[in-house]
């Protein structure tokens, strides 16, 4: 997956902080915790995240609903702007 710098900064900064499990993953749970928040509110498709945090669409819209709820907003301003209607 592509990894801009302030990403790698913050994996940097979570090994230093949390190490890895001892089988040697990164996050000591297997779905990307943090990260598929963070990738959602970016508005980063549900599919390349689900992809990424190796889950299903419905599994990771069940279990970041609220994340998704929170971006209402800046989905009627994208709508918007795509339909040249000013805001």
């Amino acid at each position: 997956m592509p990894c801009p710098p302030p990403l790698t900064v913050l994996l940097h900064d979570h090994l230093v902080k949390f190490g890895t499990a001892g089988d040697g993953r990164l996050f000591r749970n297997l779905t990307g915790g943090d990260l598929a928040e963070s990738w959602l509110a970016a508005c980063v498709p549900s599919t390349q995240c689900a992809e990424w945090a190796g889950h299903s669409v419905a599994v990771l819209h069940q279990i970041y609903a609220k994340v998704i709820a929170g971006l209402e907003s800046a989905a009627y301003a994208r709508i918007e702007r795509a339909l040249g209607v000013d805001p």
